[in-house]
């Protein structure tokens, strides 16, 4: 059984930064991925961005990624404008508020075109 980060986000349940951590860089390393196949999402959001009972992560519609070339590529065509959004939700839902570190909090904090994935 899978659940979507929208399921977390509307979960009772605290997200730590550890959880936290595992989603962000799964999720980036499957957007990596496709970067370096020359694709991109179409789409990325809380209910594209799954968890398995074992805590893997895995991207949903990955099928409907597209061909993009390098000078294409930058924070909104990769998405990480997306999933900085994404991490931001999962931070300020109810049973995190104030629970993250000034390391967790920094990348959020900083322009996402800076990112390494738009360099």
């Amino acid at each position: 059984m899978e659940i979507t980060v929208d399921n977390i986000l509307t979960a009772p349940w605290p997200v730590n930064e550890t959880e936290l951590a595992c989603v962000l860089r799964s999720t980036l390393d499957g957007i990596r991925f496709l970067r370096d196949q020359g694709r991109a999402l179409a789409t990325l959001g809380p209910d594209t961005v799954w968890l398995s009972k074992r805590g893997q992560v895995r991207l949903a519609s990955v099928e409907q990624s597209y061909q993009i070339k390098t000078s294409d590529m930058n924070a909104d065509t990769l998405k990480s404008t997306a999933l900085a959004t994404v991490m931001r939700s999962l931070m300020a839902t109810s049973a995190g508020q104030g629970r993250w570190s000034s390391e967790a909090q920094l990348p959020w904090k900083t322009c996402p075109s800076s990112h390494w994935m738009c360099q």
